[in-house]
């Protein structure tokens, strides 16, 4: 009998530690909406790219990028320093992805059911 209550104690003992260690979120320069704005922007840049011939494709994603920084406001080193935190914490960016593949897909059906009514 006290041993068992010895092994409960030390597992919650080991349990506290476990979620006393968790580290805090680090802070990104851009918020997490304006980064998904900023990120569907590119994903669009980017099928529009790949529709182009290789050779002018750099030179067309510079300008699309350039033109996507300027539209939300931000400058490339602000949108590189978020997705450098974010890839430190592949749970966080993960979540960040979830929320844009669901966007993405509201954009696509809206999309669709405008082509419909053409």
């Amino acid at each position: 009998m006290k041993g068992t209550y010895f092994f409960k104690l030390i597992g919650l003992g080991m349990l506290l530690i476990l979620f006393s260690c968790r580290e805090e979120e680090l802070p990104i320069s851009l918020s997490e909406e304006k980064l998904m704005d900023v990120l569907i922007d590119m994903h669009m840049a980017e099928a529009m790219m790949n529709k182009l011939p290789s050779s002018d494709q750099d030179t067309v994603g510079e300008v699309y990028y350039r033109m996507i920084y300027r539209e939300h406001e931000i400058t490339k080193d602000e949108f590189d320093q978020s997705m450098n935190v974010l890839r430190e914490d592949p749970v966080r960016l993960n979540g960040i992805y979830e929320k844009i593949l669901e966007r993405l897909n509201v954009l696509e059906a809206e999309e669709r059911g405008v082509q419909k009514m053409d």
